[in-house]
């Protein structure tokens, strides 16, 4: 039984090979889209933008806007591919899912956050009726947010379970944002954690359409 088990994992390359001519087919035929972004210079080192069945790593040190990078990420999705389906898992660690989207009011509002928060001059009544009708226009976005560390199992299973509930048996572009690996809630020491999570995104990104975008940090002497 063992053996027949491992068997069934081998593929032989005549259907590794179709695949590889149905992936081309679809990429001729614009069946298959990668989702662009707002950067240029990233949708052409990356097939067009955030390719399906990949994981992407965006690693910087404290301060760097990783966080930033990945917010702005998140709205463009929605914003820059109108004509297509995305559904996308937040795991925003390192700030609660409302700070991310008072980051996100902050740059489609031209104002700071500072501003938004009215930390030395109370917002105006104009300025807070836009803050409104911007954050009712958000809502619209798929987008949903994981705020507690949890370990790479039960990231799995939240993986697992929200890919059943939200995204299987529809065409959307599912899309796993990560922020960040280090904030993981360690199993044994942090090389165990951090290679255990690897696997779990090497293996959430083989569900159809599925792509996952982890950030890292390094320490300042990288």
């Amino acid at each position: 039984m063992l053996m027949e088990q491992s068997l069934s994992k081998i593929r032989p390359m005549s259907v590794v090979a179709q695949e590889a001519i149905n992936y081309i087919a679809g990429r001729r035929t614009h069946e298959i889209k990668s989702l662009s972004t707002r950067w240029g210079k990233l949708n052409k080192q990356c097939m067009g933008g955030v390719e399906p069945n990949t994981v992407y790593t965006i690693a910087g040190i404290s301060g760097s806007g990783k966080s930033s990078f990945a917010n702005l990420l998140q709205t463009d999705l929605f914003d820059l591919n109108p004509t297509e389906q995305v559904v996308v898992l937040s795991f925003s660690l390192e700030m609660v899912g409302f700070r991310q989207v008072g980051r996100t009011l902050s740059n489609k509002l031209r104002k700071t956050t500072s501003e938004l928060y009215s930390s030395e001059t109370d917002l105006s009544d104009s300025d807070f009726s836009n803050v409104i009708k911007v954050a009712n226009s958000l809502k619209k976005y798929s987008i949903y947010f994981v705020d507690d560390p949890t370990t790479p199992m039960e990231v799995e299973q939240t993986i697992k379970e929200f890919y059943e509930s939200k995204v299987k048996g529809t065409s959307a572009h599912f899309v796993i944002v990560y922020d960040h690996a280090l904030l993981t809630k360690q199993v044994g020491s942090v090389i165990e954690t951090m290679s255990e999570l690897e696997r779990v995104f090497i293996k959430a990104k083989k569900l159809p359409s599925t792509s996952v975008i982890q950030l890292a940090q390094m320490n300042r002497n990288i």
